[in-house]
């Protein structure tokens, strides 16, 4: 994986009440992946990128556990 750019604030602190995962930031062009064990509990799950402006900008989505 490529090295993040410095965003201070951007990525949450891993005991963030609610986190499920986090990932480093990722410059433009580049890729990233990231595993994660989703709720065994069913409902719906939002997940936003906390970049600055970025969910105000749309980028967030829902997670579905049936």
């Amino acid at each position: 994986m490529a090295k993040a750019r410095n965003a201070a604030g951007a990525v949450p602190p891993a005991d963030t009440p609610g986190l499920l995962a986090a990932m480093p930031i990722i410059n433009p062009g580049e890729t990233g992946t990231m595993t994660f064990t989703a709720p065994t509990k069913p409902g719906t799950y939002i997940f936003l990128c906390t970049f600055p402006a970025h969910y105000a900008g749309g980028m967030a989505g829902e997670l579905v556990v049936n």
